[in-house]
């Protein structure tokens, strides 16, 4: 069991939610001005 290559492991899945979480609130903001 390596901690250190877990822990580099789960950064890289959090910097990946981040960005996935700020896609989408993009999309949302472009979503809704369209609508508007």
């Amino acid at each position: 069991f390596d901690l250190e290559k877990e822990r580099s492991g789960l950064d890289e899945q959090g910097m990946k939610i981040a960005e996935n979480q700020e896609t989408s609130q993009k999309n949302r903001r472009k979503l809704a001005e369209s609508t508007r």
